[in-house]
């Protein structure tokens, strides 16, 4: 399912002023569209229309492979003089610009290579160390190209995905072979599609999950999440929460969308609702196949006129700590949208100028949430009490802890190997034990 550069929608949210145009018992086809601004919108796009994925200015570093179908220009810099050709070949970037990419060429000198999906084709490498379960026969490749298919075949089995790019998996079986597949009939192991609590974090969550058949808007794609990626809506509009997101996901996909957009998660100042399984990608990161769409969860945090959005912000954030420690995902991989394309999203985060801020509240909320925590007792003087006070706990408790040296002579603390998720619920634990026994008690991070 190869999509190009231009037909993957790099915005995820309802057009400003445009929900008195949404028919949302039928059609979304009406939505009324207005000029871009650099911000998420959602709509149903103009027919003809043309959406650029990647911002033309939009620099990154990464692991890029690229295979020229066609004898292609090479240049000095982007939009810049042409400086000869290459021959098809298969080309390894670290840096793109745009949709324009820095290579390497057989002189070891350095040249940039426009991304024209008709001349060439585009592989944004993303490393894993995932199973995954394939449900067809498929042919080992030497490379992420059908140019580099092999004789070898792999009938269906379970395999260690090494790197993904898009619908190209780098495999290892258990016999040791190695080498690239294509496959759209295949499943990452040990992924949870949903939960089953009516409430995260004390936040209202409810599943509106969109039916398969229509790809623009559930592609049915495998994935496991490595990354979180964050959304505004950039809509202000009264009555634009999570709930109306969701009818118009709903009505998206029973429809005939003209645009590719989807996302796992709306989040308004009431609830979390859920549109799309979360073993499955979906269409928000505007970087095509690579690792936003393809590997990453997608929040949309609603900034209607009508509701709270520091509340909705605040629950944004139980929700982000609660998936990186459901899919150990580290701070560092709570991103936003803005990473993978360049574009101004989340537009209030990024223009109150603290993404930083923002991933330090995130920080706090997991460590209050999410992180888990050992209780710890104070010192005991000599083995022989801290074995007893040892011994007791366990007994009272069931819980499983041992005793290590305080560093002092002959002075004890009792730790509990038994972890407690979150910091409010370890510290009623170290509460309750200070309250029966009277020992001097405290937390820390497991």
């Amino acid at each position: 399912m190869k999509k190009t550069a231009q037909n993957i929608l790099l915005s995820t949210a309802i057009a400003v002023g445009s929900f008195a145009a949404v028919p949302y018992n039928g059609s979304a086809a009406s939505v009324t569209i207005v000029p871009d601004g650099g911000k998420d919108q959602i709509g149903s796009a103009i027919p003809g229309a043309i959406t650029k994925s990647v911002y033309a200015n939009f620099e990154k570093n990464g692991a890029y492979l690229l295979y020229n179908k066609n004898i292609v220009s090479l240049y000095k810099t982007p939009n810049g003089t042409k400086d000869g050709s290459i021959a098809p070949q298969m080309l390894s970037s670290s840096k793109r610009h745009g949709d324009w990419f820095l290579v390497t060429i057989s002189d070891g000198s350095q040249r940039w290579v426009y991304y024209d999906d008709a001349a060439v084709e585009l592989r944004d490498i993303d490393t894993k160390n995932d199973k995954l379960t394939l449900q067809e026969d498929v042919y080992l490749h030497t490379n992420p190209f059908a140019a580099y298919q092999t004789t070898a075949k792999l009938a269906p089995q379970s395999v260690t995905v090494l790197k993904q790019a898009g619908d190209w998996f780098y495999i290892q079986t258990a016999a040791g072979q190695k080498g690239w597949v294509t496959t759209l009939k295949a499943k990452y192991e040990g992924v949870t599609a949903s939960f089953t609590a009516d409430a995260i974090r004390g936040v209202t969550y409810k599943k509106m999950i969109v039916p398969l058949g229509n790809e623009r808007v559930r592609p049915g794609l495998t994935m496991k999440p490595k990354y979180i990626t964050i959304h505004n809506t950039a809509n202000a509009a009264v009555g634009a929460n999570a709930l109306m997101h969701a009818n118009y996901l709903m009505n998206q996909a029973k429809g005939a969308p003209d645009r590719w957009a989807s996302w796992h998660f709306t989040v308004d100042d009431k609830q979390v609702i859920q549109h799309l399984p979360l073993n499955e990608s979906g269409w928000h990161a505007g970087d095509d196949e690579g690792a936003g769409n393809r590997g990453s969860i997608g929040i949309e945090i609603a900034e209607n006129a009508d509701g709270n959005y520091a509340k909705a912000e605040e629950n944004a954030r139980k929700l982000i700590a609660y998936l990186m420690r459901e899919y150990n995902i580290p701070l560092s991989r709570v991103v936003p949208h803005q990473n993978w394309s360049g574009k101004d999203c989340p537009h209030i985060i990024l223009g109150r100028g603290s993404w930083s801020s923002f991933q330090t509240a995130v920080q706090k909320t997991y460590d209050v949430n999410e992180a888990r925590y050992r209780v710890v007792t104070g010192g005991f003087v000599g083995k022989a009490a801290v074995e007893s006070a040892l011994a007791r706990l366990k007994k009272d408790t069931g819980w499983q802890a041992t005793y290590e040296s305080t560093g002092q002579p002959n002075v004890y603390r009792i730790v509990t190997t038994t972890t407690f998720i979150g910091q409010a619920y370890a510290q009623s634990k170290a509460a309750w034990v200070k309250s029966r026994y009277g020992w001097w008690m405290t937390v820390r991070k497991a």
